[in-house]
């Protein structure tokens, strides 16, 4: 019988406690600016990447879930202090589902083997679909010129050091849990 309410725990914390608490960490992750020039940059990508690269593709998936469901509810989680269905459907809509493929496909990539490369190849995977997502988006709703150079190019700098910094911060967590 103890067994079983610990399974029961277990299972209630993996898949509702643990990612809300990570959604919560994403919510403020996007209020934090970095540089304002010409676009926002929030360390939203970056908790991104670090949360596909710590987390299991399911509380990875579900911690965006909810935290887009979080927006969707009228919750100011969104960049901006931003949401509801106007920031779900917003310009930045692609980068929101980009979050969703990101965090899921590098979770997934590491269940396979982990290794430092593989944490390189996970991160990298994860930012190329985010930013892809985000840039198909905006490519749809003003141009692919205009989208890559509201979207893409003021990133350009940021990509590989968020790469660089969640690489090297979840091989150092995973060091220190084992």
């Amino acid at each position: 019988m103890q067994a079983i309410a610990l399974n029961k725990t277990t299972l209630f914390t993996q898949l509702l406690l643990k990612p809300i608490a990570i959604s919560l960490i994403l919510a403020i992750s996007a209020q934090i600016n970095i540089l304002t020039v010409p676009v926002p940059i929030t360390l939203q990508s970056l908790v991104i990447v670090c949360i596909g690269l710590l987390c299991s593709p399911t509380v990875a998936a579900l911690s965006v879930v909810y935290y887009l469901i979080e927006i969707g509810f009228g919750l100011p989680f969104a960049s901006g202090f931003s949401g509801g269905l106007a920031a779900l459907l917003s310009p930045r809509a692609g980068y929101l589902i980009g979050f969703l493929a990101s965090a899921y496909t590098s979770a997934k990539i590491l269940t396979y083997k982990r290794s430092f490369f593989t944490l390189w190849l996970a991160a990298t995977a994860g930012m190329i679909l985010l930013y892809t997502c985000g840039v198909t988006w905006l490519s749809v709703l003003f141009g692919l010129e205009k989208a890559l150079i509201v979207g893409l190019y003021p990133f350009i700098n940021e990509i590989p050091a968020f790469i660089a910094i969640a690489v090297i911060g979840s091989y150092q967590a995973n060091k220190l849990i084992k």
